[in-house]
């Protein structure tokens, strides 16, 4: 069939294809036209309201060959005129005496195009004649197949590996709080590569109430109860010397820490098994004579200058305090400079040149003698009473002021 054609080039494969698919779709058009099939455009509204003299066959595509399907769309609508090339009628056969020009020209063609051309991606799609319709002749699908491609059939996806919730499940009653969980198996699911399967878990109603009557508080027994046991003396267990010794100090420090929170001459209280230590950085007089009677320092003892500190021992509780007064030795010797006639006893600076009070309110004054020890000697104010030692004046109705 293709001993005169001419594989010079491209464009002599078109032309010779172009004219043999025109004689084709000639022939077949002469074809219809000669079985009556085929009717001209003014003669279709006198065939309106008139039934077919033969019932509609089914149009079926042909079976898939190898052809130039993709050269096609060379032709022009006048070639082809309103023929579907594709399509055949299944009740179309042609009779014995009918020219074999289609069969012919359609067998040369599909020969020749089969050794040039090849299908590719402008092939003609056809539906499926395989697969079932819904209704009249429309296939179900409308997915194109390429013309010489085998077809395949589907394959359904596999259903994802996430938890099913059982029918049953929906119908229970919502879930409580105290409701528990508890695995159970999954049913089997298609698995897809890299899926995680989350095990199923349902929820349990909590257990309804036990109908049991509720428990009866027992009776309070009439025994009575266990005296408690105490110890006597010599079964109590003795406290440590040291312990003991030592709490007071201990105790006594804490309290003083408390009670001078808010004074901002406290520098340091310590404490250790036999005395407190408090020491201070005196801002005044007023600060060394507060610390002095708190730890009950007699007004008559003397202190110990010690560098820049003044030392002095008191108790309180029976518990020894020593007190460390830093400044205090620098206040002292400028009060002694300010005052008239100063006179140093039991850490205080007294001016003998004015009138002092003891603690009840009297008032004393310097005779401006003193006595045998060098104590200054004192009488209450307007009187010539007998002579009072300062020492013995301040340790008896002090400390003045």
């Amino acid at each position: 069939m293709t001993g005169g054609f001419d594989f010079s080039g491209e464009d002599g494969v078109e032309r010779e294809l172009a004219d043999r698919l025109a004689r084709v779709a000639r022939a077949f058009v002469a074809e219809l036209r000669a079985e009556g099939r085929l009717m001209e455009p003014g003669a279709a509204a006198l065939g309106e309201g008139r039934r077919l003299e033969r019932p509609p066959e089914r149009v079926v595509p042909l079976a898939p060959r190898q052809g130039p399907a993709h050269l096609q769309p060379v032709l022009s609508g006048a070639e082809l005129g309103a023929v579907e090339p594709e399509v055949r009628l299944a009740s179309d056969v042609p009779s014995a005496g009918a020219p074999k020009v289609f069969a012919q020209e359609a067998d040369s063609v599909s020969e020749l195009a089969s050794q040039v051309v090849s299908a590719g991606p402008d092939a003609v799609f056809v539906p499926d004649p395989a697969m079932p319709t819904d209704s009249g002749d429309r296939p179900v699908h409308d997915t194109a197949v390429p013309v010489g491609v085998p077809y395949f059939e589907p394959v359904p996806a596999p259903e994802p590996a996430v938890p099913v919730m059982s029918p049953a499940l929906v119908a229970e009653a919502p879930p409580d709080p105290a409701a528990r969980l508890e695995p159970v198996p999954a049913p089997p699911a298609g698995m897809l590569r890299g899926a995680i399967t989350l095990p199923h878990t349902r929820r349990h109603a909590p257990a309804p109430p036990s109908e049991d009557p509720a428990p009866r508080p027992q009776a309070v027994s009439d025994h009575p109860l266990p005296e408690p046991v105490t110890l006597t003396d010599d079964e109590v267990l003795p406290v440590p010397e040291t312990v003991e010794r030592a709490g007071g100090p201990v105790l006594l420090a804490a309290r003083l820490r408390v009670e001078s929170a808010g004074r901002l001459e406290v520098t340091q209280i310590t404490a250790d098994a036999d005395r407190v230590g408090v020491h201070i950085h005196a801002l005044g007089l007023a600060d060394w004579e507060y610390w002095l009677t708190v730890i009950g320092v007699p007004p008559d003892v003397r202190t110990l200058r010690v560098g820049d500190a003044e030392v002095v021992t008191g108790r309180i509780e029976g518990t020894e305090v020593r007190l460390t007064a830093h400044e205090v030795p620098r206040l002292l010797d400028d009060a002694s400079r300010t005052l008239v006639t100063p006179y140093r006893l039991g850490g205080r600076v007294y001016d003998l040149a004015r009138a002092l009070a003891d603690r009840h309110g009297r008032s004393w004054r310097y005779l401006g003698r003193d006595g045998e020890d060098g104590m200054p000697l004192l009488a209450l104010s307007g009187t010539d009473g007998p002579p009072m030692p300062l020492g013995t004046l301040v340790a008896t109705h002090g400390p003045l002021t």
